[in-house]
């Protein structure tokens, strides 16, 4: 996450990020031993319990999540947004959270200019 001023005056460096993201995502996929020892290292415990911890999540491909459908588009959010805004009330409901905010705040918050092309040049 990044704020909207420094995506607008430093979009390489958000394209730089999306890449390495995307090579995340990517080797969760096709190399979860890999990816389970990364992530062990990361948050200080075993390469099994990170691939237990893995194997629970739902990890879409690079391509998905730029996809129209998830981050969207200018101007035309997908369904990210409302998966984000669904957490938040979630959270909130448990008393995580004083307030889960809008719709409209999650919305204005996905940036997806250059997207999917940005991961296509990567």
């Amino acid at each position: 996450m990044v704020s909207t001023p420094f995506a607008e005056q430093h979009p390489e460096v958000v394209d730089t990020w999306r890449k390495v993201e995307a090579r995340a995502l990517e080797t969760v996929r096709n190399d979860p031993q890999a990816a389970a020892q990364a992530v062990a290292a990361e948050i200080g415990t075993t390469p099994e319990n990170a691939a237990s911890q893995l194997k629970q999540g739902v990890f879409l491909s690079p391509q998905e999540l730029a996809s129209a459908e998830w981050l969207g588009t200018d101007g035309a959010p997908g369904n990210l947004a409302q998966n984000l805004q669904s957490a938040a009330q979630f959270l909130a409901a448990q008393k995580q959270i004083p307030t889960a905010p809008d719709l409209a705040t999650f919305q204005k918050a996905i940036y997806t200019k250059g997207l999917p092309d940005v991961l296509a040049a990567g």
